[in-house]
């Protein structure tokens, strides 16, 4: 358990940017996905302002095949602790999906997942599936999270933006991968500037992710440990928040992530929890 963990709160939720020097020549141009969808949500149903309170149903979606799943792999591994909370996997998924607007076709325990299948996953998850329990009733969903890195799917992110604000789906995107989520964890400073060992970063966009998960292995003590970097949360949602940056179009800058918005939303319902896990799993 670190300091951090007994020295954290949230912030007030205001983040201030530094304005973004952006030339609309270098928007891309992206082309639609499907029509702007809005999710479907039970009459009389309003989420309550203010912090997260008991009963709370957050679902999270991911297309991570072992990184983040390892990092969940705490709270899914002790689901009686926390029943609140529901985890989709694309990478696990056992049923195909067709998009009826597109033809775009999700296979069983497809690897790989873009931002585009992605978002038709959780949409069709939703449609579906959305505030049905085991009893068949309805119960609401206080917040979504669709988890995507950037690496070479800028476009599609840009498409599917708009669509998960639409549906109320919280977008969290990692610059470059979600290893600099748990980067953060440790340091407090952008690893371009780290003073232990500074990242070099490649000329080619698509070379970084795969650079900075070496880079990373070799900077922390013992490397990453994604199956106990969820107990460094105290300290990786200010460290992140610290040098969080979009660009023009919304998008988290190179060395940024949004990650600390899911991470808060964990400690408001999970955090005490979390400590005393903590100290049985030896972080």
């Amino acid at each position: 358990m670190t300091d951090q963990q007994n020295l954290y709160s949230k912030s007030d939720g205001i983040r201030e940017l530094e304005p973004l020097q952006a030339s609309s020549s270098s928007i891309p141009e992206v082309a639609p996905l499907s029509p702007e969808v809005a999710m479907v949500v039970p009459a009389g149903y309003t989420k309550t302002a203010g912090t997260i309170e008991i009963p709370t149903f957050i679902v999270i979606f991911s297309g991570g095949e072992k990184r983040e799943r390892d990092y969940f792999s705490v709270i899914e591994n002790n689901k009686d602790k926390f029943p609140r909370i529901k985890f989709e996997f694309l990478c696990t998924s056992e049923v195909p999906i067709i998009d009826p607007e597109t033809q775009i076709v999700i296979k069983k325990n497809e690897s790989g997942f873009s931002p585009d299948k992605l978002w038709l996953f959780a949409k069709h998850w939703l449609d579906e599936r959305y505030l049905k329990n085991e009893a068949g009733q309805i119960e609401p969903i206080d917040n979504v999270y669709m988890l995507s890195d950037v690496d070479h799917f800028l476009v599609e992110l840009l498409r599917v933006k708009p669509l998960c604000d639409a549906a109320k789906i919280n977008l969290i995107i990692s610059n470059s991968c979600f290893e600099k989520w748990l980067y953060y964890g440790y340091y407090s400073v952008k690893p371009h500037l780290n003073p232990d060992l500074a990242f070099s970063c490649p000329a080619e966009a698509k070379e970084i992710s795969d650079r900075f998960k070496k880079y990373a292995n070799e900077l922390i003590p013992g490397g990453l440990k994604p199956k106990k970097d969820i107990f460094r949360l105290w300290d990786a949602i200010p460290n992140s928040i610290a040098n969080h940056d979009v660009d023009k179009l919304g998008i988290p800058k190179l060395y940024s992530t949004n990650m600390f918005e899911l991470g808060e939303d964990l400690l408001n319902l999970i955090g005490e929890d979390l400590k005393k896990l903590s100290i049985e799993y030896g972080s």
